[in-house]
Parts: structure tokens; sequence; C-alpha cells
């Protein structure tokens, strides 16, 4: 698993046999570098939402290939069908795992390469069996340099705000209101408009919707403006370095700090700028991300699925499609097609929620039967959780204690716990899944939009909101997902409520006013997390613990920022 291929992007590619690439949905500056380095291309882009029959399409063009490299698209996904049927070289490029690892995780077993765009969601896709994954980030073709003093636009932000994105609604309007006729908010902008405004624009602030590296920094870089965006740490830091080429925040008032001196001290912001804009032509543009491909490629061994095992997976990425809302895909040949690849837990742990969710209970209660009877899959935790779960949901309380029984047990003769612990079917038992999914780091199924009355969890946040929906005067329960959102980036919205619910019922601990006002500020809402923090320290002020609040405080804010904002 390569994390910083960055490094290898500095060297020059060495010069072998060129290859035969079939790229789809390939963005052309990626196929016009690889034609641009000797290798033939041929360019297929089937309409979004088909599946079409990969080898039929490579028999029409008459093209035998070295390799085959299918980018995601941002549309309805195209999932190609007869992948297992090809003996070259395969590689997928997931661009958004952070909102899709969730179907990737399936359809990456076809391929020898996996692609990810985010370094934090590498593990992730190998956990699932993704097969040699390596980093490969965004890029932008550099533009002209454009003097500062020819840019009209001080401030500019192009990317869509809706209600579905209440931190980025708040982030604009903090701006805004703080900045005026001097920011401009544009969205849906076609890419000659964007290349347009970011020519003319000084400062681009910055905002991911998961704490992930996103295409507006590579974009706005790409013209010289200077990008102020949120410290995601190594993940950022590594493209471009913080306070030499870029600038990072961690809270609204950070940011507005940073836009204050910058917007006021020309030259400091026009080095910073221009180091970034160096740093992407020397680093991040089409031929380096090329040359990386090229490399993965000559590299690896040839792992995808084949045959029978094929099919599964890819009726396994159609399935979790299907389930999220996102692909009309006929239900019986997915369960045929899982079903025939059982023997892999994931598959097998799919079947049974998709059985449980299609209110298929006759089916599903044989599937468990065999299950236990044989005893298949029992050390699998997520096959366990799987049926117990999915047992729960479709009414079947027996099964549902069983099965976490049998995990419990194999946890014990393992030596990792003492005896089990006893459970009903009721809210306690998804309580305890929680806390096995979660010890085993499967924290959220990223992207998937969980509905309590309609899904099987499949992860330790999908359980606790299904333990919450049953119990939601519960704060042990609120405490306990607060404290796992509280591990995962752009969870603030979320945090909120949690938050909010718990200072609601502790009226008297100052530590939980002091993070939900943290928690306030890092998702742009500098009043309520002003309120918030002024409240705690009064808190704690009657408590003789002002001492205690103010040196956790400085722990979380070494500037003194947040300091001069509770004393204003």
């Amino acid at each position: 698993m390569s994390e910083n291929p960055t490094q290898d992007d500095r060297r020059a590619d060495p010069v072998a046999e060129p290859l035969r690439i079939c790229c789809v949905s390939v963005s052309p500056a990626i196929r016009s570098a690889l034609a641009d380095q000797g290798h033939e291309v041929l360019h297929l882009a089937p309409l979004p939402g088909a599946s079409p029959h990969l080898p039929a399409l490579l028999d029409q063009a008459g093209f035998q290939p070295d390799a085959i490299l299918q980018q995601e698209i941002l549309l309805p996904r195209v999932l190609l069908a007869g992948l297992g049927e090809l003996d070259c070289i395969k590689a997928f490029w997931a661009v958004d795992p952070h909102l899709n690892a969730f179907w990737q995780s399936c359809y990456s077993r076809l391929f020898d390469v996996v692609f990810s765009t985010q370094r934090r969601w590498l593990p992730d896709l190998a956990r699932h069996g993704a097969p040699n994954v390596v980093r490969l980030p965004w890029y932008a073709r550099a533009g002209e340099w454009h003097p500062w003093a020819e840019r009209e636009t001080p401030l500019a932000f192009v990317g869509r705000v809706t209600p579905e994105r209440p931190a980025r609604m708040r982030f604009v309007h903090i701006l805004k209101e703080r900045f005026g006729p001097d920011f401009v908010h544009a969205q849906d902008l076609d890419p000659a408009g964007m290349a347009r405004l970011y020519a003319q624009t000084r400062i681009v602030p910055n905002e991911s919707i998961l704490g992930e590296v996103n295409f507006r920094l590579f974009e706005a870089a790409r013209f010289g403006c200077l990008v102020a965006g949120q410290n995601l740490g190594p993940e950022q830091d590594e493209l471009f370095e913080p306070g030499r080429e870029t600038l990072c925040y961690g809270d609204a008032l950070e940011l507005l700090e940073l836009l204050d001196f910058y917007l006021a001290h020309e030259r400091q912001a026009t080095a910073v700028a221009r180091a970034g804009w160096e740093r992407l032509r020397a680093e991040h543009q089409p031929e380096h991300r090329a040359a990386t491909l090229v490399r993965a490629l000559r590299d690896a061994p040839l792992v995808a699925a084949k045959g029978r095992e094929a099919d599964a997976w890819l009726a396994a990425a159609a399935a979790q499609l299907r389930r999220a809302g996102r692909l009309d895909a006929d239900l019986e040949p997915i369960l045929a097609a899982l079903r025939r690849n059982e023997a892999e837990p994931a598959c097998c742990a799919l079947r049974l929620r998709l059985l449980a969710e299609e209110g298929k209970q006759d089916d599903l209660a044989a599937e468990l039967h065999g299950l236990l009877a044989q005893g298949v899959h029992a050390a699998s935790l997520e096959v366990n959780a799987a049926a117990s779960l999915a047992a729960r949901s479709a009414g079947l309380p027996d099964y549902a204690r069983a099965f976490w029984l049998r995990h419990a047990q194999g946890q014990m003769r393992n030596g990792r716990t003492h005896r089990p612990a006893e459970t009903d079917a009721g809210a306690n038992l998804v309580r305890l899944w929680a806390g096995a999914l979660r010890k085993a780091g499967v924290a959220v199924n990223a992207g998937f939009v969980f509905h309590e009355q309609r899904h099987v969890p499949s992860s330790a946040a999908d359980c606790l909101a299904l333990a919450l929906l049953e119990a939601p005067a519960d704060l042990d329960l609120v405490r306990q997902t607060d404290a796992l959102f509280a591990s995962l980036p752009g969870q603030e919205h979320a945090r909120l409520g949690l938050l909010s619910t718990l200072t609601l019922h502790r009226r008297e601990d100052w530590r939980l006013g002091l993070e939900a006002g943290l928690v306030n500020l890092r998702a742009f809402r500098i009043e309520a997390g002003r309120e918030e923090l002024q409240l705690a320290l009064k808190l704690a002020r009657a408590q003789g613990a002002e001492a205690r609040l103010l040196s956790a405080l400085a722990g979380r804010d070494p500037s003194g920022r947040i300091r001069r904002l509770l004393e204003s």
C-alpha cells in the first residue's frame, strides 16, 4: 500500500515499452498526458448509470489492451461487466472514497490496482480486500501567473451551498458578513467561468465536506490564488506545505484572522500564493499523475477476481448502490450471485442484510439456521453482526441473540473477553454490536446514508443511530455517539446536536460546555461558540475550576485567539 506517491512523481518515469491503455471515463487531461508519454489510449465513455460489457466494447473497437483504467465519475455510477473475463491489468481510480467507499470496497475486488485520491481511505479500502491500494491525489494543469495587482476580486469561493450542507452555509454566511462585496460566492460555474473567476481572485477560502482534500485546492492553486483551507493534517500537508505554500485554519476565528492579515499584507500573501502555484507546477499536474499511474500498472500483479467470484463482487457493488437508492437493479440476480460466493464473508453478510431489508423473512431464517447449524463464518465479526442485526430487524429475536453469543463466545475463547454479555434483542443488543464494531475499526459505512427504519446496520455509527432512535433519552448512548464522531473529521454538525443534548441534561458540567464551544467554532458558529464558552467559564468559576478550564483551553488554543474571544 503506497501512501505518498507524490515523492515518486518527482522522478522521471523509466522509459519502457509503451502500454495500450483502455481509459473508461478518464479525464481528458490524464488521457492526454498518457498519450504524450507514448502510450496508446482508447477512450470509452459509457453513459452514466450504464453497466456495459467491457470485453464486447473492446472487440468492437478492435483494441487489445495491456491495461484498463476506470475513473470514478461524479454522476450515476458506471459498473463495468465482464472485467473478470479480461487478463490484462485492471485499475480503478476512486475519486471520492470518503463518500463512496461503501460500494467501492466491493467493486475494487474486480481490479488489480485501486487508486485513491484520499490517503486516509487507503487502509479502509485495503481492509475490505482491495488489492494494491495506491494514493493518487487530484491534480490541475497550471494556468498563467496573474500579478496580484491585476486581480480585482479579494476573496472568492466556488461551491454549491444547500441545506444538506449546513456547515458550508454558515461558512459562506460569515464570509459575506465579514467581507461584504469583497467576497464573491459562485456556484454551478462551468470550467471556463470558474477559470475566469479564479484568475482574477487573490484568496480562496476552502471548506471540505468530510475533511477530505478536495478539487478546489488544486483548481485555485493552478491560477495562483492563495488557498486558505481547513487543517487536514498530513493528508494535505504532504501536497502543499502549510504556511509557505497554503494557509490552514482550525476554526472560524482562525480563518477570519488569516484572511484579515493576508488581505492587508499583499507582499506576504503573494509569496505564499506563488509558492503554492510553483509547487503545483512541479508536482501536481496531469503528467505527474500519469507517471504514477503507469508505474503502478507496470508493477501490479494480476490478482483481480475472476469468473463466479467476479460476478459476485459486481453484484455486491450493485447491491450496495441499490440499498443506497442510487441504482435501479434487479434484486434476484444480485441475491443469486452473492449466494454463489457466500464463502466470502462480505458477500454472505451483504446477502443477509438484503434479505432482511427486502422483507424475505423465511429465506433469511433458513440462511441463519444453516449458518448456525454448519458453523459457517463462526469467527467472522462481519457475518455475525450482519446475521444478528438482520434477524433483529426481521423480527427473529432468537437468532439475533444466538449470533451475538456466537461472536462473544469466540472472543472469550480467544482470550479477548472473560464471559459473553447477556442481552435481549432490544437496544442493548444494538449497543453491544456498536462496541464490537467500533473496537474492530468499523466506525462508519463511508458515504452510505443509513435509514433506521429501512436498513440493517453495518457500522458502529449505524448501530448507535438505531439505538438512539429507540432510546433517545439514554445519555450514555448520546455520549458514546459523540465520542465516536469526535474521532472522525467533518462531523461537527452531528456533534452539535449531541452536545446540546448532553449540556441540557448536565448543566453544571463546564467540560461539556467547553467542548460545545470549540465544536461550534469549528462549525462556523462564532456567536454560539462564544456563548457556550462564556457559560462554561461561569460554571467553572462557580466550582473553583477556572484554572483547570483555562489550562484545558490553552492546550486546544495555543495562539490564544479563543481565550481572547472568551474574554471579549
